[in-house]
C-alpha cells in the first residue's frame, strides 16, 4: 500500500471522525437542546475548531498527494463542495454568534441553525465520498455528473450509516435518555449496513473484504466489549467510541485501496514526482505537530476541565 495514500487516509480518518462526532452533537442540539444545553457548548466549542483545522490539513494534503485528481474533482464535485463550504461557513458564523448571545431564545435558534448546517454539510460530503468510492452517477471519461450521484442505494446506505454513527456517539457522550441502554447497537448496525452496501454495490471493493477479515473481526469484538461497558454506564465509553470510529474509518480506507470511482486504479492519480518524498516527510512532521497541539487542546478543554464527568 502506497505511503502517500496511507498518510492521506490517516488525515482523512481523523477529519471524518471529528466531523461525525460533531454530527452527534448537532443531532443532540436539534432534538434535545433544552435538556443538554449546559453541556453542548462545552463539547462543541473546542471540537469545531479542531474539525476545521483537520479539514484544511486534509485538503492541502490531498492536493499534494493526488495532483492528477484535482481537475476531475474540481469539475465533477464543484457544485456540492461549494454548497458544503457555504454551509460550513454558515455553521461557523451561527455557532460563534450563538456562543456570545445573552438572550436564551436567540442562542437556541442560532445553535439549531449551526446544527442543521452541520448535518446537511455532512450529508453532502458523504454523497461526494460515496460517489468517489463506487463511481455512481459520474463519468470520469467525459468528466460529467448526474443526480444519480446522490440518488443511488450505496449513497443512501452511507448516509444512514454515518447518521447512525453520529447518533451512537451522541448516546455514548450525552447519555440520551433510555437510548443509552442500546449500548453500541447503533454503531454496530451502522458499520454492518455499510459493509453490506460495499458487498452489494461496490464489487471491486467487496473482493478485498476477505483480506481484512481479521481486522473486521477485531472491530466486532471491540464493539461488543465496549457495548457491554456502555450499557453498564462506564463513564469513559463515550471517549472510547471515538477511537472505535477512527479505527473503522481507517479500515474502510484499507479495504478501498487501490480503487477509486468504482474500478479505477488510485495509484494512477498519486504524486509520482520527486516531491513525493518531501511530501511524506512534511506530512509526518507537520501532522505530528498538529496532532500534538490539538490533543493538548482537547485535553485542557475536556479532560482537565472535567467535561467528561457524569
Amino acid at each position: 500500500m502506497n505511503t502517500l495514500y496511507i498518510l492521506n487516509h490517516v488525515v482523512f480518518s481523523v477529519f471524518m471522525t471529528l466531523l461525525l462526532v460533531e454530527g452527534g452533537f448537532a443531532i443532540t442540539a436539534l432534538v434535545a437542546y433544552e435538556k443538554y444545553k449546559e453541556r453542548l457548548m462545552s463539547y462543541i466549542t473546542p471540537i469545531w475548531e479542531v474539525t476545521g483545522t483537520f479539514a484544511v490539513f486534509y485538503v492541502v494534503n490531498f492536493e499534494a498527494t493526488f495532483p492528477k485528481l484535482l481537475g476531475v474533482v474540481g469539475t465533477l464535485y464543484a457544485l456540492p463542495l461549494l454548497v458544503a463550504a457555504a454551509l460550513i461557513i454558515l455553521r461557523n458564523v451561527f455557532l460563534i454568534h450563538g456562543e456570545y448571545q445573552g438572550d436564551v431564545g436567540r442562542e437556541a435558534r442560532y445553535l439549531k441553525i449551526y446544527a442543521l448546517s452541520t448535518v446537511v454539510a455532512l450529508v453532502i460530503l458523504l454523497s461526494v465520498l460515496s460517489s468517489a468510492i463506487t463511481g455512481a452517477g459520474i463519468n470520469t471519461t467525459a468528466v460529467t455528473a448526474s443526480l444519480a450521484m446522490y440518488l443511488n442505494p450505496f449513497n443512501l446506505i452511507a448516509i444512514a450509516s454515518a447518521l447512525l454513527v453520529s447518533l451512537s456517539l451522541a448516546i455514548g457522550i450525552f447519555r440520551i435518555g433510555n437510548l443509552d441502554r442500546l449500548g453500541w447497537l447503533p454503531l454496530a448496525l451502522a458499520f454492518a449496513l455499510f459493509y453490506i452496501g460495499i458487498a452489494a454495490f461496490a464489487p471491486s471493493l467487496s473482493a478485498n473484504l476477505g483480506a481484512f477479515v481479521g481486522f473486521i473481526a477485531a472491530f466486532v469484538i471491540l464493539v461488543a466489549v465496549l457495548g457491554i461497558l456502555q450499557a453498564r454506564s462506564w463513564k469513559h465509553s463515550g471517549k472510547l467510541s471515538v477511537f472505535a470510529v477512527l479505527f473503522a474509518i481507517g479500515l474502510v480506507g484499507m479495504i478501498e485501496y487501490p480503487y477509486i470511482f468504482g474500478s479505477a486504479d488510485i495509484n494512477a492519480y498519486l504524486n509520482s514526482s520527486a516531491l513525493a518524498g518531501p511530501i511524506v516527510t512534511i506530512t509526518l512532521v507537520g501532522g505530528s505537530i498538529v496532532a500534538a497541539s490539538l490533543a493538548y487542546l482537547i485535553y485542557i478543554s475536556y479532560l482537565r476541565r472535567g467535561a467528561y464527568e457524569d
